[in-house]
């Protein structure tokens, strides 16, 4: 029959194998970069700016702010457009270098003369008369165009998804990209515009720039957009370039322009708008780096109207946005700093950043980093895990998280770099549990593979006792007290002739299953099987304080057990039309000190003991046959359990031993011992002893007929043969008295 081989693969490449499936997968995931990681990436940087904001650096930037005050002071909105014109003449007179409206005009001023008229309800005579006097009144829209076209004003339109034809329109300045930038510009397809008389007023044309996250905080606002292939900066940017009377708008790639920036823009897109670069994505979107609120960047709109005089220092020079900020008119966004920040602010903090340099910059090398990272620390853990242990590894991992934590922070507070440390730490703990899982998993497999071997040998008890201490045997060999007790069965031979080989087996089988059972039960030691023999040994691998009662308790539940099952066997064997010679076993106990380990060779061991110890208990097993008992203790182990019903057999010195050892029979435990048959027993036994030690044959010969009755102690046959023993030994002494000097010891003449 071929031998089937089997392959063992290391519980180490195993772990190792899991953690690189595990790593592998976070790789594919940072690779992809999936939504819900981009989202936890900026609740990072949100979090890096919440703890230290951009400082604020004054920048000629001014937000004229419909404010609450304004209307209280100039009416309820919308004001009429005159106002409007107003405003922006005083602006213009006051030397801003542009004015960018964060409003749209897409409807004619309700206020104007004509308009309010055609609201009215009245008769035809009065309104042909009213007709007549409006005609020379202006008309409000006519009268902002007017004002528009004399100050460097910038208009912006509502790019929208969708679909529609596509309209002329009167480029305001050039725009040149390469294709991969332009392609990578967002596209519309619908566009909310201003009054036509008023953009083709305007300096400059954009498009309001708002471009939340998923969840809704705007970090980053798109710098371009596209629609019907024309492309219109966002009001930040037009008004930059209208204050710079900039002609050409100029976008670019690190890549596609040759340029190779090794730092913190290499293959980042770059946006030039006259003589400032500004830096954009790849989707033409800027990282907007926030302050706290600053009250100097802000300018009420009723200062504008009716105080214009005092207002020079803040206006002369500066980029002017408009935009509403009172309750109920403020289009507010949530920010990482505030959660209804009015839309002008966003254009405005963005304005100063560009102006003064100050810009937020995720590197076109972070995702590399960031990927390079993960991979790093997942293999250091995939690694040097098996190798190292949970603890040193989280230790060590920990010191490399805290310092890619820790680098992440010095790249945003000291370079405004946004670097992600977050994914990667967790991707690498996930890597981390993963083989410290398959390590514990695959340990437990083997702890409970361990657990069914030595479970074959060791009670349950210290089996489970072993796996909740921790406590091991001190494999290779150590010295200890150990109780042995070697169990076989007398007469084999007749009984294996009585069988076939099959029934022998199951035969065998049946007496050494209870057998062991009864040994594991009072947490010994299975060495080994021996045929029909068993030895067995206390006290190993785990500590047993009584190890020698332990033992005893096992042979006189051994002798019990056995007692119950020879009926059960005979009626098997008469029922099979065969004859089973009585069963009966002898069992030998012995205490001393021992080597016990592995024993055996590289190629195969056994767990087992060695010592003259073990040597001893086997031939006061099979000195059982002469004395006429299924069981011989040792003096050691009855020194070690007292308290049992014990009776001396013997002065022994057994066969290859030159010391002679007191040996002794249980008649049961200490509820036999304790009773008045036993003591009377034993009383007469210990006297026969002593005469037949005294030479004083006869006296000895008489107390062995005159015995009392036997307690019961239920050993098959009784005391008849050890009797019988003495009897026959008394008779040859008294032929041939061994002489003055003789010590009573009796030389056993078999094993």
């Amino acid at each position: 029959m071929a031998r089937k081989i089997r392959f063992r693969i290391p519980k180490r490449m195993l772990a190792i194998a899991a953690g690189l499936v595990a790593l592998c997968l976070a790789l594919v995931i940072r690779w992809a970069d999936p939504g819900a990681l981009q989202l936890a990436r900026h609740l990072v940087f949100d979090q890096y700016q919440v703890w230290q904001p951009r400082a604020y650096h004054p920048a000629p930037v001014r937000v004229i702010s419909i404010d609450e005050e304004s209307l209280n002071r100039l009416g309820q909105w919308p004001w009429p457009r005159h106002y409007i014109a107003h405003m922006l003449d005083n602006l213009t007179g006051l030397g801003a270098a542009a004015i960018a409206f964060d409003i749209i005009f897409s409807e004619p001023d309700r206020t104007s003369p004509s308009r309010i008229l055609a609201d009215w309800s009245i008769d035809a005579s009065h309104r042909k008369a009213l007709d007549a006097m409006m005609v020379d009144l202006p008309d409000h829209d006519a009268i902002l165009a007017e004002s528009i076209t004399h100050s460097p004003t910038v208009l912006g339109m509502i790019l929208q998804p969708g679909v529609s034809e596509p309209f002329p329109f009167n480029r305001r300045a050039g725009f040149a990209g390469h294709t991969d930038v332009i392609n990578a510009i967002p596209r519309y397809g619908m566009a909310t515009r201003n009054l036509p008389i008023l953009e083709d007023a305007a300096t400059g044309i954009a498009n309001f720039g708002y471009s939340p996250e998923r969840d809704g905080i705007v970090r980053r606002i798109p710098l371009l957009g596209q629609v019907h292939d024309l492309v219109l900066p966002t009001i930040s940017i037009e008004a930059l370039r209208v204050a710079q009377i900039a002609t050409t708008l100029i976008a670019r790639s690190a890549s596609a322009s040759g340029e190779y920036r090794f730092g913190s823009t290499m293959g980042l897109h770059m946006l030039r708008v006259g003589q400032i670069e500004v830096p954009m994505t790849a989707d033409s979107r800027f990282w907007v780096h926030y302050t706290k609120p600053q009250p100097e960047r802000e300018v009420p709109a009723w200062q504008v109207l009716l105080e214009p005089e005092k207002l020079q220092d803040k206006i002369d020079g500066q980029i002017i946005l408009i935009g509403a900020t009172a309750a109920g008119l403020r289009d507010l966004k949530a920010t990482p700093l505030s959660a209804d920040l009015p839309g002008i602010f966003v254009h405005a903090q963005a304005l100063e950043q560009m102006i003064l340099g100050e810009h937020l910059i995720r590197p076109g090398w972070a995702n590399a980093a960031e990927f390079l990272g993960l991979a790093f620390l997942g293999l250091l853990f995939t690694f040097a895990l098996p190798w190292l242990g949970p603890i040193w590894c989280a230790l060590i991992g920990a010191l490399f998280a805290g310092s890619g934590a820790i680098g992440s922070w010095l790249a945003y507070s000291q370079w405004q770099l946004l670097v992600d440390p977050l994914y990667s730490i967790l991707a690498a703990t996930l890597v981390y549990i993963v083989v410290t899982a398959t390590q514990h998993l695959l340990s437990e497999r083997e702890r409970m593979r361990v657990r069914s071997t030595f479970g074959r040998y060791l009670s349950p008890a210290l089996v489970k006792r072993m796996a909740d201490t921790g406590e091991e045997p001190q494999l290779g060999g150590e010295l200890r007290q150990l109780t042995l007790m070697f169990c076989d069965i007398r007469g084999f031979t007749p009984i294996s002739e009585s069988m076939t080989p099959i029934q022998l087996t199951q035969f065998i089988n049946k007496f050494l299953t209870p057998m062991t059972d009864l040994v594991l039960e009072t947490h010994g030691t299975i060495d080994k099987y021996m045929g029909d023999a068993i030895m067995a040994f206390w006290n190993a691998p785990l500590d047993e304080p009584d190890h020698a009662s332990l033992a005893v308790g096992a042979t006189l539940r051994m002798r019990k057990r056995l007692a119950e099952l020879e009926p059960v066997w005979q009626q098997e064997a008469e029922a099979e039309g065969r004859k089973l010679p009585p069963v009966r076993i002898g069992m030998g106990i012995n205490t001393g000190e021992c080597v016990v380990g592995n024993v055996g060779s590289d190629q195969r061991f056994d767990y087992s003991c060695l010592g003259d110890s073990v040597n001893t208990a086997s031939r006061l097993e099979g000195q059982s046959k002469t004395y006429g008992v299924d069981l011989v203790v040792g003096q050691d182990s009855v020194a070690l359990a007292p308290g049992y019903a014990y009776l001396e057999l013997d002065l022994i010195r057994v066969k290859g031993k030159q010391n002679a050892v007191r040996i002794f029979t249980v008649l049961g435990g200490p509820d036999i011992a304790a009773t008045p048959v036993f003591q009377t027993f034993k009383a007469h036994h210990d006297r026969m002893l002593a005469a037949y030690r005294a030479q004083d044959w006869a006296l000895a010969t008489q107390l062995i007929a005159e015995r009392p009755a036997e307690p019961d102690h239920g050993i098959p046959g009784g005391l008849t043969g050890l009797y019988a023993e003495y009897s026959a030994r008394l008779t040859e002494l008294a032929m041939d008295p061994p002489g003055q000097d003789w010590d009573g010891v009796y030389e056993a003449k078999s094993k």
